[in-house]
């Protein structure tokens, strides 16, 4: 599962970490994804891209994504974002 935090959600973090007056008592990360998969169905079969990768994103947050090449970084970025190809699907 993965969730695209809103505008006004990431608004209200800010004011959290400012102590600004209607503020959320917590946190809300601007990105969160848990158990994230990638499959693309192929003439051969199905390929999988991602199995299950987690992580969330808050403001000031840096995250490195590593791994062997054709592990799957490119495919996790380009889910996140909503850009896989059309043959892909997504699920978690």
């Amino acid at each position: 599962r993965w969730t695209r935090v809103s505008a006004e959600a990431a608004a209200t973090e800010r004011g959290a970490r400012t102590g600004s007056p209607g503020a959320a008592s917590a946190a809300v990360p601007l990105l969160a994804i848990e158990s994230l998969g990638v499959r693309f169905a192929t003439p051969d079969g199905e390929i999988v891209a991602v199995d299950g990768a987690s992580f969330t994103l808050s403001r000031g947050d840096c995250v490195g994504i590593v791994g062997e090449s054709g592990s799957g970084k490119s495919q996790l970025a380009l889910a996140a974002a909503g850009l896989l190809a059309a043959n892909g699907t997504t699920s978690g």
